[in-house]
């Protein structure tokens, strides 16, 4: 049974995580994952796919009028089929060393993009394709699928309203192939309890913020948390070697 101290810190960090999934438009996992991976891989990575399943059907109810259908298609094919393979390898390799390789991924990725114009590759339907299938596979081995969305927003200049709305069908979809390759997390009645409490009360306080946001913040915003989700996962990782 999961402690009163682990279940308490479970509610923060998940309240931290789906506001800032409300406002730019990820993040729930990334926020999230560095704590709930005490809970142990096999349970972390799957608890993450419930809770954002849940987390972004709650943002589309009230965001879905900026869904931009037309990209999906691109996105979820791909991602499907990073899923798969990514359920394939964490079954192979251990736990931090899938954590480490994402974290230099996510960040690497993402300094480059924001550097360098040159970076931004993700362009087209090729580049949908391939960010959808970079998004899927990371999330299957390290449950962070968001900043490869990142990497395809900024490399298209995407506007921020649409980016959130398409990103919860995305991330919807998503956590549930990985739920399906994965298998359903197991843990006590009180920790769903909490866990969906504190999705709640943030989705609240991150609908509030994000009303009041500029274009050119939430763009700020959605760098910082890729960047420090992926250093995060880059240090937990390596701790745990």
């Amino acid at each position: 049974m999961v402690s009163a101290v682990t279940l308490g810190l479970m509610a923060v960090t998940l309240a931290l995580a789906a506001m800032a999934q409300r406002v730019t438009g990820f993040g729930l996992a990334l926020v999230s994952s560095p704590l709930l991976v005490v809970l142990g891989p096999s349970t972390a990575v799957p608890l993450l796919q419930v809770l954002g399943i849940v987390t972004a059907a709650l943002i589309l109810v009230r965001v879905y009028r900026d869904v931009e259908w037309v990209k999906l298609p691109w996105l979820l094919v791909s991602a499907l089929v990073g899923v798969w393979l990514g359920a394939w390898v964490a079954g192979l390799v251990a736990g931090p060393l899938l954590e480490v390789f994402a974290g230099v991924l996510v960040v690497g990725a993402v300094l480059a993009t924001v550097v360098s114009d040159r970076a931004r590759v993700f362009t087209g339907r090729g580049g949908a394709a391939a960010a959808g299938w970079l998004a899927g596979f990371m999330n299957a081995i390290a449950g962070v699928g968001g900043p490869a969305m990142v990497l395809y927003k900024l490399s298209i200049n995407w506007p921020q309203r649409p980016f959130v709305a398409t990103l919860q069908v995305f991330f919807l979809c998503l956590s549930v192939f990985t739920l399906v390759a994965r298998g359903w997390p197991q843990l006590d009645a009180r920790s769903w309890v909490v866990g969906v409490a504190g999705l709640v009360a943030g989705l609240v306080a991150g609908g509030a913020l994000a009303g009041r946001m500029s274009e050119d913040l939430a763009r700020i915003l959605v760098v910082i948390v890729a960047l420090g989700g992926g250093a995060a996962t880059l240090v937990h990782g390596v701790a745990a070697l």
